[in-house]
Parts: structure tokens; C-alpha cells; sequence
């Protein structure tokens, strides 16, 4: 049954870090009564971790017999785990992030400006019209949130990967909405502008363009 207890001891090392420490009596109590090969009841009764009370019970069922020799530094905590290529794609990962809402901002800010935009009026509306940028920018955030659940899975320091992924992606995603928001609110028809010079006897040049904002359009 060695295999078998190792299998447990193993599990119980590899459980999250707050159960030990909350455990930790218990779960050294348990470990002796591993190398004693002997169930005990004060013990049984004594914890409330659900993985050492069923272990316990293996013991009163006689599942598990004799004395089992623990493995070497079996009370020792097992860390996080560092690496020298996951540690550095996570920060960087965590820095880009951040720069890659700028560099959007900075895209769009340029792209409407290329326009000439006179009222703002005009400068909102070529804002809205560039602004699905920042949806170019999501494969960034996502890959950092899938990179972070994967890693964490393997007991790496990944959690800031899937914070910030999830914070950066909602960020991209709702300023990149307003493309489809925004928009429905401008009307860009000059048809009765030249109506109106036919009346009044003006002509306006061919390539005009007239920008209106209606804001009960699109509710």
C-alpha cells in the first residue's frame, strides 16, 4: 500500500497553500499516524479537512495497512513555480497590456486628426470612425488571459496574466463598441443641402461634406 499513501501524501502537498497552514495540526498529526500505521480516533474527529478525514477512514476500513515510511521532506511546502521563460513572457505580457490601450488612444487620436476636423462635432465623429482599433488589440489581452489559465493550472505565477487580461479585454471591447454605438447617432446626408441651394439659388461645391449629430438617433 505504499503506492497508494504516497498518492495521498502527494495530494495533500500539492493542495492549496491556506488549507495547510489552516491544517496544519491536523495535517502533521496524520502524517504521524501514516508512519504509526494506525487509526485514531481523536485524530479523526479533531480536523475538518474533508482529504485527512478520508484518510483517516481508510485506515478504520483497514484499506491501508502497516507503517509507511513518508518520502523526504513531505512537510515541506511546495512553491510556486519559477522558470526562466514563463516568468519573463508573463511580465512582459503584463506591460504590454497597459501600452497597448495607449497605442490605441495614440492611433485614433491620428487618424481623426489626418481628417481636419473643424468643429467637434467633426472631430467626434472621426474618432468613432477609427476607433474599432482597439479591437486589433484583443488577440494581445486574450492571449494573455488563456497564457495566465494555462500556467496556472501548472502552479506558476500567472494570476496578473488573467487579471489584466480580463480588465484589458473588456477595456478594448467596449471603447472598440462605440464604432457601432457611436456612429448611429451622425448622419452624413448632404441631399438637402442641395435642395436648399436650388431654392436660394447657391451651388454648393460637389464635394461636400455635411456632418450632423442627432442624439435620438440610434435609442
Amino acid at each position: 500500500m505504499k503506492e497508494e499513501a504516497n498518492y495521498y501524501q502527494r495530494k495533500l502537498m500539492n493542495s492549496r497553500s491556506s488549507k495547510l497552514i489552516t491544517q496544519k495540526n491536523s495535517l502533521i498529526e496524520v502524517l504521524s499516524m501514516l508512519e504509526k500505521g494506525e487509526f485514531n480516533e481523536k485524530i479523526y474527529n479533531a480536523t475538518k479537512f474533508p482529504l485527512l478525514k478520508d484518510i483517516c477512514l481508510l485506515y478504520k476500513d483497514g484499506i491501508i495497512k502497516g507503517t509507511i515510511p513518508l518520502e523526504k521532506n513531505a512537510l515541506v511546502k511546495h512553491p510556486k513555480k519559477e522558470s526562466k521563460i514563463i516568468r519573463p513572457i508573463s511580465v512582459l505580457l503584463n506591460i504590454k497590456m497597459p501600452l497597448s490601450l495607449l497605442v490605441a488612444l495614440a492611433i485614433v487620436s491620428l487618424s481623426s486628426e489626418r481628417y481636419g476636423p473643424i468643429t467637434t462635432i467633426d472631430g467626434l465623429y472621426y474618432s468613432l470612425m477609427n476607433i474599432w482599433v482597439f479591437w486589433l488589440f484583443l488577440p494581445l489581452t486574450l492571449g494573455s488571459l488563456i497564457f495566465g489559465l494555462i500556467y496556472k493550472k501548472r502552479n506558476y505565477k500567472t494570476k496578473g496574466n488573467i487579471i489584466m487580461g480580463v480588465i484589458f479585454s473588456i477595456l478594448l471591447l467596449t471603447f472598440g463598441s462605440f464604432y457601432l454605438i457611436g456612429l448611429k447617432q451622425y448622419q452624413t446626408d448632404t441631399d438637402y443641402l442641395y435642395n436648399i441651394g436650388e431654392l436660394i439659388k447657391v451651388d454648393f461645391p460637389a464635394p461636400t461634406k455635411v456632418i450632423t449629430q442627432n442624439w435620438m438617433q440610434g435609442k
